[in-house]
């Protein structure tokens, strides 16, 4: 589990990401190997008081093979826009800005990791 602060638009949230086993609770997607991450995100507060929340990353290469495209998937409890009426497009805009700063660390953290440079 990791808890993480983030802000979604304008609201500070801590979240519980837990990793999830697709065996053990279906996805809302079909996933597709190797490439992806699946995971519970729900609000501390309410962590285990609400239907989880489901999140799911999953990237392949483009098809010219210089690149990968991403897809991200959320399946979000109604309560959250009767909170925050913005919060899904708020929360589209969040994962965009993240994907968009992939390629500034990205490059250099797999040389580090998997080249050992």
């Amino acid at each position: 589990v990791q808890k993480v602060k983030e802000n979604i638009g304008k609201t500070l949230m801590t979240l519980n990401i837990t990793g999830a086993d697709p065996a053990v609770k279906a996805p809302p997607v079909p996933l597709e190997d190797p490439g992806y991450f699946y995971a519970l995100a729900n609000p501390s507060l309410l962590d285990g008081l609400l239907p989880d929340n489901q999140l799911v990353h999953q990237w392949k290469p483009n098809p010219t093979g210089d690149g990968v495209i991403l897809r991200s998937t959320f399946v979000n409890t109604a309560l959250a826009r009767v909170i925050n009426s913005p919060f899904f497009e708020d929360l589209g805009n969040h994962a965009l800005r993240e994907m968009q700063m992939l390629p500034y660390f990205l490059p250099r953290l797999y040389r580090h990791e998997a080249l050992g440079e």
